[in-house]
């Protein structure tokens, strides 16, 4: 949501987003944490980015600190 910060995101970009193209995020909750300098809680995503072929654009590891 609008409340939440992405604390730290490594992705490996695979395809260009073309102009005229969708692109589609998908994330799954790996993980659930704490980050340590807040003590607000923090969730591990793996995400993927596809286009409206379902072809993969990008993929990898996001961190986000979750409002309280």
């Amino acid at each position: 949501g609008e409340w939440g910060d992405v604390v730290h995101a490594k992705l490996a970009y695979k395809a260009p987003a073309l102009s005229g193209d969708v692109t589609l995020i998908d994330a799954t909750v790996t993980a659930l944490g704490t980050d340590p300098p807040t003590g607000q809680p923090l969730a591990t995503l793996e995400v993927v980015m596809k286009n409206q072929r379902d072809e993969v654009m990008a993929e990898g590891v996001a961190e986000v600190r979750l409002p309280t």
